[in-house]
Order: structure tokens, then C-alpha cells, then sequence
């Protein structure tokens, strides 16, 4: 059974700079990430969190909060830092933000 985390969960997990792990949409294998931003889209003022994808095809990545599912929240501390991303381009409003952003 799939568990939807709760917004409270996110916003948790990007103020204490914890790597995250989750199923999205219909992947089989768990995204492993840096949240880093949640906030609304653009266009659809839906949940959306900015996080750094690692491997295997590692940057940012735009998910939909409305289809995340059983997060895992590891140890691991954020430590690196990553190139800029300019949220105008597809982020409103922020909620949550642990890093400083454009």
C-alpha cells in the first residue's frame, strides 16, 4: 500500500536538510533527492517540491507533491551545494525554503 506523506513531512525534511528517498508516479525504483524548495506551480498552484535528483540522471527536478509517495528520510545531511535554478521559471510561491534562491 501505497502512503502519501503530509505537506508538514516535506516542509520538515527541506528545514532540516535531509536527502530523501520516494516512489513517484509510476517508477518502480525510489527517487533518491536533495528537497530543497516546496512551493505552488506556476500554472496550476498545485504542491511542488524543487529538489536535486542523485543518479542516475542527476540536477534539478520539479516533482508533484500530489504524487509522491512512501518518503523515506535518511540521515544524511545536505552538504553540497548545487548550481543556481531560477524559480520564476516554474515555482509562484514558496512555502519552504532552506537555501537561498533566485
Amino acid at each position: 500500500m501505497r502512503i502519501r506523506p503530509s505537506l508538514q513531512e516535506i516542509r520538515s525534511v527541506i528545514l532540516r536538510k535531509r536527502i530523501i528517498s520516494f516512489g513517484y508516479r509510476y517508477g518502480k525504483v525510489p527517487l533518491r533527492v536533495e528537497p530543497r524548495v516546496l512551493g505552488h506551480a506556476f500554472r496550476t498552484r498545485s504542491y511542488v517540491m524543487l529538489a536535486w535528483q542523485l543518479g542516475p540522471e542527476e540536477g534539478w527536478q520539479l516533482f508533484r507533491f500530489s504524487e509522491m509517495w512512501d518518503v523515506e528520510v535518511e540521515q544524511e545531511v545536505i552538504a553540497a551545494s548545487r548550481p543556481p535554478y531560477e524559480l520564476t521559471r516554474q515555482i509562484a510561491t514558496v512555502d519552504t525554503c532552506a537555501v537561498p534562491v533566485s
